[in-house]
């Protein structure tokens, strides 16, 4: 295991500010949907033109043809079903320790709020 480079001083502080930000933050659905706005601008400014202009082309099929995208995927599965729980039991298999780490902060949050 790495050392840590801070004194426990100065991470009782950094835990402290954590704390703080952590009780007081908000993100609205407008701040969400620039932050992904933003997202994805740099993700598309890392790629070349052609990968770029395909990504676009396919995030504008998407939102023009939203209702046939799902429809689609819902055929998918159900023609798929098997398949498909094949891969979300191995994808659960292979990172099981990740998702229960993820379930249980989340419930430890959620219960903190409702406090």
């Amino acid at each position: 295991m790495k050392k840590s480079t801070f004194a426990p001083e100065e991470l009782a502080d950094m835990a402290a500010a954590d704390a703080e930000i952590e009780a007081t933050f908000s993100l609205t659905n407008e701040d969400l949907q620039r932050s992904r706005e933003l997202d994805r601008e740099a993700e598309l400014s890392r790629k070349d033109n052609k990968s770029r202009n395909v990504a676009e082309y396919k995030r504008a099929y998407r939102e023009a043809n939203r209702e046939k995208v799902n429809a689609y995927q819902r055929a998918y599965s159900k023609a798929n079903r098997e398949k498909v729980n094949a891969y979300k039991r191995a994808y659960y298999e292979a990172n099981r320790e990740k998702i229960n780490a993820y379930q249980r902060d989340y419930i430890k949050k959620r219960r903190a709020a409702a406090v």
